[in-house]
């Protein structure tokens, strides 16, 4: 890494800017890439999320802009072997992102995320910056694998599938839980949503908008978790 100090008097003091350069020889660097489903073990017909992406955050990520890893797949084996592989898939500025997955058959499913690898090539970068202010330009961050992680899937339905808008009291119960969110979830003016101590919810990325009462109270021995 070069450091260049741009020197000026402006009324008697002196200023500093400091230019990074990129690495004089850009580096090859490894990468480790996970996956993970929810809810595991799934029902036939009701939604998966698989959750993946690279361990470690694009370098030059900052809100909105600079680049993302944007290289990445998933394969997924079927109970009856055959493939299916989806993508391409762009991550968020933390490395990771999610997608949703509908099993069909019962048996147990493989899924596995890929990264093809990428070159930091400085594209959408911050107002006000260029490339010489990331000394990782130019580098080349290597493709890598997750693990093969498996889902079993059950014939009866193993969680509820909830989305849209709770027009009138509703109660959502351990017996019936997890609730997976597919959609974001409204509570309407007036409406109680009361979530029972032991139940679970998964948001998978979605919201859920409290116009009414959310009523969510568990104890030590039944959590509810969201």
């Amino acid at each position: 890494m070069i450091v260049a100090l741009l020197v000026s008097s402006v009324g008697g003091f002196l200023l500093f800017r400091a230019f990074v350069s990129a690495n004089s020889k850009p580096l090859i660097v490894a990468t480790q890439t996970y996956l993970s489903l929810t809810p595991n073990p799934d029902g036939v017909g009701q939604v998966v999320n698989i959750n993946f992406g690279l361990t470690q955050a694009p370098p030059t990520a900052s809100g909105v802009y600079a680049e993302r890893w944007d290289n990445f797949t998933v394969v997924v084996v079927k109970p009856d072997k055959a493939t299916l592989k989806v993508g391409p898939f762009i991550a968020g500025a933390s490395g990771g992102t999610t997608t949703l997955f509908t099993p069909t058959e019962i048996g147990n499913y493989s899924f596995q995320a890929f990264f093809g690898g990428q070159k930091l090539a400085g594209n959408n970068l911050a107002p006000g910056f260029d490339p010489s202010y990331y000394p990782n330009m130019g580098d080349y961050y290597l493709p890598s694998a997750s693990n093969v992680t498996t889902l079993l899937v059950q014939a009866l339905p193993l969680n509820t599938n909830v989305d849209g808008t709770v027009s009138s009291d509703t109660t959502w119960t351990p017996a019936n839980s997890p609730y997976n969110l597919v959609g974001n979830v409204t509570v309407d003016n007036g409406v109680t949503l009361t979530v029972q101590p032991g139940a679970s919810v998964y948001m998978n990325g979605f919201y859920i908008v409290v116009n009414g009462t959310l009523h969510a109270v568990g104890d030590v021995d039944n959590q509810i978790r969201f």
